[in-house]
């Protein structure tokens, strides 16, 4: 039991990995921001880089990641070549959106960090999504990629539009959890089960 209880924290390694060090760089980010002894230095180009490097090591955890074809976690999260192809992909685009963001940054005037900490957890929400082998593993990965973005989209606190635009997203997003949510309810009421290859199976044997 111990050993496959190893092999699922082994493969889900560049998910642990990017929550991990977003940690280090929340931590090394307020610190360094609010140091009067620094002259409360602007860090948003030092979070990126090391934004963009967290996320450039994990997406080698992931190419290289020795365990596919593994479902883990009691059945909630399938770690397959598939998976690990789309989350290269959202890896790879986040990465090269966070240095095309460095310019428009400067160009904004923006000098919050923190939209570069919210991106990578979002992208560890995304991850999970990919992963996910259960309806309710579904769920709670798109809720913890969402609430990132509620943030992102409402940054910008002395906009009018970022405002209106962050409380439309949250009021759609939580209408549309909600929906899922009722959606997923009935479907463990008819089938007794939320897991993908168990629904799969009593569909098939319903048709």
């Amino acid at each position: 039991m111990e050993f496959n209880f190893n092999i699922d924290w082994i493969a889900a390694l560049p998910e642990i990995f990017i929550l991990f060090l977003v940690n280090f760089l929340i931590v090394y980010a307020v610190i360094y921001s609010t140091s009067p002894h620094l002259g409360y230095p602007i860090l948003i180009r030092n979070v990126t880089w090391l934004g963009v490097q967290v996320l450039g090591l994990a997406l080698m955890l992931n190419i290289f990641n020795p365990i596919a074809g593994v479902v883990g976690f009691n059945n909630l999260l399938i770690f397959d070549n598939f998976s690990i192809l789309v989350k290269s992909v959202i890896l790879l685009s986040t990465i090269v959106t966070l240095i095309l963001a460095m310019d428009y940054s400067k160009f904004e005037n923006l000098n919050c960090f923190e939209y570069v900490i919210l991106m990578i957890l979002a992208v560890a929400g995304m991850m999970l999504v990919v992963s996910s082998y259960d309806l309710i593993a579904m769920y709670l990965a798109i809720e913890l990629q969402s609430f990132c973005m509620y943030i992102i989209a409402s940054l910008k606190r002395e906009s009018e539009f970022s405002t209106e635009a962050g409380l439309k997203y949250f009021i759609l997003g939580a209408f549309s959890s909600g929906l899922l949510l009722f959606g997923c309810s009935l479907l463990y009421g008819f089938t007794g089960t939320t897991n993908y290859q168990q629904l799969f199976q009593v569909c098939g044997q319903r048709h």
